[in-house]
Order: C-alpha cells, then sequence, then structure tokens
C-alpha cells in the first residue's frame, strides 16, 4: 500500500511537471525544455524571460489556489457530510467574489484590502449554508441550497459590475482581480499564507468531525487545549468535551476524545490529561475505555475530580 501510494505521488509529480511545461508554451512565445531550465537561471533566452514574467506567475497562482480549493473542499465535505460539496458549488466562492466586488465597488482606492473582502465574503457563504443544511436531512436538498445560493451571489456581482462600467475607477479596481493581471508580487503573498494554511487544514482536518452535521446537526463539541495552566492541571484538562443530550449513549463522547487525543499526540506531548466530575459516570466510562489511567482524586469544596492521563501508543 505503501509503495502504491509513493508510486501515485510520483506520478502526480511527473503530470504537473508536464503540465507546468505546456502551459508555459501556451502561446505564440515558445521554448524549449533545455531553454526553460537555462533561462530561469542566467535570463540568457528573451523568449525564457517573457514567460517567466509573464506566464509563471499565473500558472504558479493557479497550483496554489487549486491546492487551496481541493483542501477547502475536503474540509468542506467533511463537515457537511456530503461528499459533493465543494466551495464553488456552494456559494462559498461566489460570496467570497460578491463581497470582493462589494468592497471594490465602495471603496475602490482600497485595494489593499481586497483579500480581507473575500475572506470575510467566503465565512458569510458557509455560515449560510451550514445554517441552512442543518435544517434539512437531505443531501440533495443541500446542493440544491447551496447552488441556488451560489447563483444569487453571482448574480448581485454581475449586477454590480455591470453598475460600475461607466465609473473608470471602480472598472479598473476590478480588472485587478482578473488572473491575467497576476505578477510575481501576487505569487509572493500567495506563497506568505497558502502554505501556512495548508499546514493549519492539515492539523486541524480530524477535528472538523467536531462540526460535522450528523442528521444535519451539530452533535458535540471540544475543547483541545495545548497548554496546562494550574487551574487546567487540576480540574480542567488537555481536553473538554460535550456531547448533545439528545446524542449521548451513541458513541460519540468516545469518537470525539480519540479525535482531539490523536490532534494533540500529533503536537508532541507524550500524555494528555482528561478529566471529570466522581459523579459523572458516563463520561468517566468514556475516558477509560480511551485508554484513561486513573491518576487521583481532587476534593474542592463538594466537588469531587478523578484526574486521568492517557499516554501515546
Amino acid at each position: 500500500m505503501k509503495d502504491k501510494k509513493t508510486l501515485a505521488f510520483i506520478i502526480v509529480i511527473i503530470l504537473l511537471i508536464a503540465t507546468i511545461f505546456i502551459s508555459a508554451n501556451s502561446g505564440s512565445i515558445k521554448a524549449s525544455a533545455s531553454e526553460l531550465l537555462v533561462g530561469i537561471f542566467n535570463k540568457k533566452y528573451a523568449n525564457v524571460n517573457a514567460i517567466i514574467d509573464v506566464r509563471f506567475p499565473r500558472i504558479i497562482i493557479t497550483i496554489l489556489v487549486g491546492a487551496a480549493l481541493g483542501v477547502s473542499g475536503l474540509l468542506l465535505q467533511t463537515v457537511l457530510k456530503n461528499p459533493l460539496v465543494d466551495p464553488s458549488l456552494i456559494g462559498v466562492s461566489s460570496g467570497a467574489n460578491l463581497f470582493l466586488y462589494l468592497g471594490i465597488g465602495l471603496f475602490p482606492q482600497a485595494l489593499i484590502f481586497k483579500s480581507i473582502f473575500s475572506i470575510i465574503g467566503g465565512i458569510i457563504g458557509f455560515i449560510l449554508i451550514y445554517y441552512l443544511a442543518g435544517k434539512t436531512k437531505n443531501n440533495v436538498k443541500i446542493i440544491l441550497i447551496g447552488i441556488a445560493i451560489s447563483y444569487f451571489f453571482s448574480g448581485i456581482s454581475s449586477s454590480i459590475q455591470y453598475l460600475n462600467q461607466s465609473n473608470s475607477t471602480t472598472s479598473t479596481a476590478f480588472k485587478t482581480v482578473a488572473l491575467g493581471t497576476k505578477n510575481w508580487d501576487d505569487v509572493s503573498l500567495l506563497l506568505r499564507w497558502i502554505p501556512v494554511l495548508l499546514i493549519f487544514s492539515w492539523l486541524l482536518a480530524k477535528l472538523c468531525n467536531i462540526f460535522a452535521l450528523d442528521d444535519n446537526k451539530i452533535v458535540g463539541i471540544i475543547n483541545a487545549r495545548h497548554e496546562l495552566n494550574d487551574y487546567l492541571l487540576n480540574f480542567g484538562g488537555h481536553i473538554g468535551y460535550s456531547v448533545r443530550k439528545s446524542e449521548r449513549r451513541k458513541g460519540y463522547g468516545k469518537k470525539m476524545l480519540n479525535y482531539a487525543s490523536e490532534f494533540l499526540f500529533s503536537l508532541g506531548p507524550e500524555k494528555i490529561l482528561i478529566t471529570c466530575d466522581k459523579n459523572n459516570i458516563a463520561s468517566k466510562r468514556t475516558i477509560e475505555s480511551c485508554g484513561g489511567i486513573l491518576e487521583n482524586e481532587v476534593v474542592e469544596e463538594s466537588r469531587t475530580t478523578l484526574r486521568y492521563w492517557i499516554y501515546k501508543k
């Protein structure tokens, strides 16, 4: 299995390199593979210089944005429990686009904040579909709702563009969001943020199940604490979790605790502290079923807290 994954990875890298070469030569200006390799380092060929200055930024941006959209699609599919979901389909991308145009339309001189406008729009689009998805138990309806939201946002975006055609300042600002206007400055911006966000997404991937919709409702929530103060060391522990009252005794608590434990262990600690009230029999059994070993009891007034340690395997 490991050999197959390695082979698949190598094939993907080869295809990616081939795609970059083909994309670099898609136009009137062309260069051979040897010219590209040499020209990248010494700027010997005029045709290669043109490709590097104009096409390479767009190719790199396309790869980085594609990777980011792929990861965001995976996270959305995990949270909404629907394999057909992706940011462009359910309104996240169109929401980001709408707020970008709104921001540029209202503040055409504030192009430095265009990324912030997009982030706000994407978040609003996700919150809207997440709320509406929680109201239905039908996965097909979730997709249809998402498509409707996407077209609604896209329609408003088109209207904003149309109404601002006569405004030269705004019209020029709109053009700056097109891929054809991108350069190495935009690549530099993406290279600073996208790798960080991809790593952050990878670390949080397993915890997406915390907010996963089961029968279209949140069944529980977890707090994962990286460090402990004096209070947490005695009473709170590394992990705090809660399961919706109507969803208890269905195994969710154990799954959530296991996910959170794996996440914290991936950060380096060899053991994590879990606590519960002595009278909470269900929580006590959940912790013990996940490998918790009782260390001691801490008494504070009328409250007795059990302190368990779960060790990394």
